[in-house]
């Protein structure tokens, strides 16, 4: 099973990552880690939304005239928006390791699924014919 995508490929003799390469018979096994990020920047964007939206409903409920209703909204809208932006950021980031008689090393980090789980099959395929 060949592999092609970008500067990587996987060929019967090597696996090469960029500038590295790396001989298929002295591999011994791959394995993928899935490096999960925090939830702590966009969740307390989200809590501080809340409390300012309901600091916004109950200025906007006060009869007294500039209770800063609009004001404390503004703020909810932002951190809103930034909680969004934030929480579309973390993906999950996947790291390829190779196993060899040296030791273990990182060889790529995407946050593609996708290419990683097709490289690994690649390199699986490849070891496994040696």
């Amino acid at each position: 099973m060949q592999f092609q995508a970008g500067n990587i490929s996987v060929d019967e003799h090597f696996a090469r990552f960029g500038s590295k390469s790396y001989a298929i018979n002295k591999l011994t096994s791959v394995d993928v880690l899935e490096r999960k990020p925090g939830n702590g920047g966009w969740l307390t964007c989200a809590v501080i939304a809340a409390l300012m939206g309901f600091a916004a409903f109950g200025a906007l409920l006060d009869p007294a005239p500039n209770a800063g209703g609009t004001g404390y909204l503004g703020i909810a809208v932002v951190f809103a928006g930034l909680a969004w932006w934030i929480r579309r950021g973390n993906r999950p980031t996947y790291q390829l390791m190779l196993a060899t008689a040296g030791g273990e090393v990182q060889a790529m980090t995407t946050q593609d699924l996708d290419i990683i789980t097709r490289l690994r099959a690649a390199l699986e395929a490849q070891i496994a014919q040696h």
